[in-house]
């Protein structure tokens, strides 16, 4: 089955927490590791006003207020797609079945030339399918080839009990999801945090000198670069943007049918010439590298997936191609 989730709306922010609130368990902190702390140790760690007991902080009055937004803005969008909508059942040439609502008086539907065009289609015509949101109770919407579909039945119009029954689904995901991820983000900071202690004792030096060597490195570098070079490194930095940025957003607009805010666009419009000046500033890293006594192989490999390039106030000096 070619099965595509997606779902227009802010929802699509809930991805990473799930995907982290399914890595909860597996980070929850062993018993073991966890000491006794005496009265004082726990007023100390325990801030007035920040409940702690469960190792998590409450939200503060903003993010409640987010939350609030982001719930109001999905409900708005549930109800759109349920208006007026069936619900649909559908089997499979494997046998499977499965429900879901769809919005289309010809619900045979085919991607068009762009990822959020969809032309009305017959059934035979090639690439002809289905889309049905909310399938098996989830949120996004699946697309079904019709190569794969043995019979497709009406069932109902949606309710204003389906909007309820839906919503209500996406609130407790979106709890489960929040609490799992803040559990997740408290163990791997602590994890980053152990490991960094153990990376500086086996190296012996100094992560604040490294911090500023690698500062030091990056204005080298991008004062060897040209205005413009720098100009586009300093709006696009990484790792926000990486190479792999523009496949990963045509396949979010593909798969989540999420496409490309302003910022985005205007990435992807400049998108050769910002690989290019990724490389030059790679190849002045190196350079500037080699001249200070520094490893110019990790400190260079490191830029292409890690610290952001910091624009410099030197004058840039001549490129070093």
């Amino acid at each position: 089955m070619s099965c595509t989730p997606g779902f227009a709306s802010r929802l699509t922010s809930l991805s990473l927490a799930l995907v982290l609130g399914l890595m909860a368990p597996a980070l929850a902190q062993d018993p073991g590791e966890i000491e006794e702390r005496g009265p004082a140790e726990k007023e100390a760690a325990d801030p007035e006003g920040v409940d702690r007991d469960d190792g998590i902080p409450e939200l503060t009055p903003e993010q409640i207020a987010k939350r609030e937004a982001e719930d109001n803005e999905a409900l708005e969008k549930i109800r759109y797609q349920v208006k007026g909508a069936h619900w649909y059942r559908v089997r499979l040439t494997s046998r499977e079945t499965m429900e879901g609502l769809s919005r289309r008086k010809n619900i045979w539907e085919k991607p068009g030339s762009t990822p959020e065009e969809w032309l009305p289609a017959e059934r035979t015509d090639e690439g002809a399918g289905v889309r049905l949101w909310y399938v098996r109770r989830q949120q996004g919407v699946v697309f079904v080839d019709a190569a794969k579909i043995v019979f497709i039945e009406k069932k109902r119009e949606a309710t204003d009990d389906d909007v309820t029954s839906i919503f209500g689904d996406h609130k407790q995901a979106r709890e489960r999801a929040e609490e799992g991820r803040r559990r997740a983000l408290e163990r791997l900071a602590m994890l980053r945090e152990r490991h960094q202690k153990q990376l500086d004792a086996l190296r012996g030096t100094d992560s604040k000198a490294n911090a500023a060597n690698d500062k030091a490195l990056d204005e080298a570098a991008m004062a060897m670069l040209t205005p413009e070079e720098r100009e586009l490194l300093s709006r696009f930095p990484t790792p926000t943007y990486t190479p792999e940025t523009k496949e990963k957003l045509r396949t979010r607009a593909v798969v989540s049918d999420i496409y490309p805010n302003a910022e985005e666009r205007a990435f992807l419009d400049s998108y050769d010439s910002w690989v290019k000046a990724l490389a030059s500033f790679k190849k002045a890293r190196a350079l500037a590298a080699t001249e200070t006594g520094g490893s110019g192989e990790s400190d260079t490999k490191g830029k292409g997936e890690g610290d952001d390039p910091k624009p410099t106030d030197k004058k840039p000096g001549k490129r070093t191609e």
